[in-house]
């Protein structure tokens, strides 16, 4: 073939002398998608599966295709959740043994009593309930009802006793009747409100005697209130003169003062009460 007549050659691509052609005649690979991308995700499933293909390819094999589960969505815990308090349990009254029945002398002296609560204007006065319902008072929880029931008997202390034991029952039944012009209750309640009364005057009365005793060591027969007789008087004072008293005194005392380790005197809390029962 002549010089002349050269072969025609193919006329120039129409891009320019850029990497398009490079691109598309897939000597490269694809574009890097953005992170977080469909292809991103495929990618690196197929790093860490192995590569397959060639290094232009751009996709990957099914078989190392992974899959990627879905996100679920998340709680928001900004807002607090209530919590419910536990309810608050009323106070009860302590359980005691069954009552036996009345007999017809204590009968006519509870009747007494219903009489007393069911006089006009009783109402008004101080109420005593031991469920504690709105504006009521009880004897272990309000310190008024012991002071109260301290004043009934300081102020008919009209015989030498000096523990509970001495006490005759027709006395605790009178310092009663005069507790109950103080106070108010359900006449449901009066068994209960006379074995709480007794059990305060159990209490507080060797407080009372022990004071009366203290002064009058001290004093002699000055520390006599005035309103007292002297045979009143002189029964105290045999009483605290005898040997079984002077020993259970002595006794008492060495354990309330005692100090064995010289760190101080212990307090004791459980009140008198039996090796056994502690």
């Amino acid at each position: 073939m002549d010089d002349d007549n050269p072969t025609p050659q193919a006329p120039p691509p129409p891009w320019g002398n850029d990497y398009t052609r490079y691109l598309t005649g897939g000597g490269g690979s694809s574009p890097r998608p953005s992170p977080g991308s469909a292809g991103s995700r495929s990618r690196s499933g197929g790093r860490s599966g192995g590569r397959s293909g060639s290094r232009g390819s751009p996709g990957i094999s099914s078989s190392h295709t992974s899959t990627v589960p879905e996100q679920q969505p998340q709680q928001s815990f900004t807002e607090e959740t209530p919590v419910e308090s536990p309810p608050i349990s009323q106070p009860q009254p302590r359980v005691r043994r069954p009552r036996p029945p009345l007999t017809e002398e204590r009968q006519r002296y509870f009747a007494e009593i219903k009489t007393i609560l069911d006089s006009p204007g009783h109402e008004r006065l101080r109420r005593l309930d031991p469920l504690r319902l709105h504006k009521t008072f009880w004897f272990n929880d309000d310190p008024l009802v012991a002071q109260e029931v301290r004043s009934v008997f300081v102020r008919d202390f009209k015989e030498p006793h000096a523990n509970w034991g001495q006490i005759p029952k027709h006395v605790i039944d009178r310092w009663f009747i005069t507790f109950a012009h103080k106070f108010h209750w359900e006449f449901g309640y009066s068994e209960l409100v006379r074995e709480e009364f007794e059990e305060k005057v159990k209490d507080r009365l060797p407080d009372f005697v022990g004071r009366l005793k203290k002064s009058y060591l001290e004093k002699g027969d000055i520390a006599k209130p005035e309103w007292w007789a002297l045979q009143f008087v002189e029964g105290l004072k045999a009483f605290w003169a005898d040997p079984g008293h002077q020993y259970r005194s002595d006794n008492g005392r060495a354990a309330r003062y005692y100090d064995p380790n010289g760190k101080g005197i212990p307090k004791h809390r459980s009140g008198q009460t039996s090796f056994r029962a502690r």
